[in-house]
């Protein structure tokens, strides 16, 4: 079971080449590849696509909920609000048309389907977006509170199958919701420290602005600071995880599973932190100011806004680190997971001791490498395994130790 490689792209230091850097999420968690290779690897042990776009309905339809409790909008400010927001994540340009008496929805420009087209240079077989297509039902719902059952949204055209745009059709259904999302009261993301805030509010003016302007907008916590837009994607990526893990223990295949997840969290990290180590606010700032490269790398970690990363000892043949209340980690608590597993925390770590001790000196130089190429390594097995995993419920932390195959 294996995922599509990349084509061959050069990884390099410019976000509008395909490595997204949103609004309100650092750095990490909404990485185009990531979205894809989580995706893909979602469809692969779940089988049925419509869950992906059921618990991204889920968890939007408690976004909008909540935003218009605490703000009190009426339909045509949340209108402009639900349309202007999926364009400032980064998901692609939404807008809403009357074609034959039928309502649907035009996306352009979406980061799923042209994810999917950087990252295997093929036309998909079928729909990949299934989380807009839960985005844009939670959002209607909220809209039009339709009473019994809920906006259904099927995707009928995809720019990943090589379609001019992404189409989706919009009508009523009778159905009963099969998920609901843990809400804002699943507190998923540490805020920055007193002491990173100043750095993070000025980072977006120390970026380089990419061809199709500046994407990186941390200040966004500061403007909605009571809405946690990242929780929500937070807890697709959660509640998405758990149910391939529920189907993937009664196949018997949690291995390679863990193998899959783990595979897309090196490919985001790769991709973001690669590029990112850079631009000069990395060699100039960051580098020197953690005092080795492995503290470097766990600073953006850190910056990423995913728990708590802390750096305990590393050499040429081992790494060693804890995650304090990362968020798979949270859900599966919640949920009273009995044995928790979070492929991204493994697979996060892998690929930071491969940055460091085969791409960093090399990046800080700027020399360019070939996205496939990196990446093939990682396809059969891992360069480093996992030898230790252990999690702490009463901290909700995990242990990790990697060490050279």
């Amino acid at each position: 079971m294996k995922l599509q490689l990349p084509a061959d792209v050069v990884v390099n230091v410019d976000p509008s080449a395909g490595i997204h850097y949103t609004y309100g999420e650092y750095l990490v968690i909404h990485c185009g590849p990531y979205n894809h290779y989580f995706n893909d690897a979602s469809r692969t042990f779940i089988g049925e696509r419509r869950v992906l776009s059921e618990i991204s309905r889920a968890v939007w339809m408690n976004f909008f909920s909540h935003l218009n409790q605490v703000q009190d909008m009426d339909r045509k400010t949340l209108s402009r609000i639900g349309i202007k927001l999926f364009e400032v994540l980064g998901y692609g340009k939404l807008s809403l048309n009357i074609v034959g008496g039928k309502t649907e929805s035009i996306v352009e420009n979406s980061l799923f389907a042209l994810s999917h087209k950087m990252l295997t240079a093929m036309d998909s077989p079928s729909p990949v977006c299934e989380y807009t297509e839960g985005y844009i039902s939670a959002f209607l719902n909220a809209v039009i509170s339709p009473g019994d059952g809920v906006i259904k949204v099927e995707e009928g055209q995809c720019a990943a199958m090589g379609h001019d745009q992404c189409v989706f059709h919009i009508g009523a259904s009778r159905e009963n919701p099969r998920f609901r999302s843990p809400g804002n009261t699943f507190r998923v993301f540490n805020l920055p420290s007193d002491e990173l805030r100043p750095f993070l509010m000025n980072l977006d003016k120390l970026l380089p602005k990419p061809r199709n302007g500046l994407l990186f907008y941390p200040s966004i916590y500061n403007e909605f600071p009571r809405l946690h837009i990242s929780y929500m994607v937070a807890n697709y990526y959660s509640m998405v995880f758990h149910e391939a893990l529920k189907r993937a223990r009664e196949m018997g295949n949690v291995d390679a599973l863990r193998h899959l997840y783990a595979l897309a969290a090196i490919i985001c990290i790769i991709s973001t932190f690669g590029s990112f180590a850079g631009t000069p606010i990395f060699s100039r700032v960051i580098y020197p100011g953690a005092g080795n490269p492995y503290e470097a790398m766990f600073f953006l970690l850190n910056l990423s806004g995913m728990g708590r990363w802390e750096l305990i000892e590393y050499s040429s043949r081992h790494l060693e680190y804890r995650v304090f209340n990362f968020y798979e980690l949270n859900y599966q608590l919640q949920v009273e997971e009995p044995e928790p597993i979070s492929p991204f925390v493994e697979g996060a770590g892998i690929a930071v001791k491969f940055i460091v001790e085969n791409m960093l000196d090399g990046i800080m130089k700027g020399e360019k490498f070939s996205y496939s190429d990196v990446l093939s390594t990682f396809v059969d097995g891992f360069p480093y395994a996992v030898r230790e995993f252990q999690y702490d419920p009463s901290k909700n932390a995990v242990h990790v130790v990697l060490e050279n195959v």
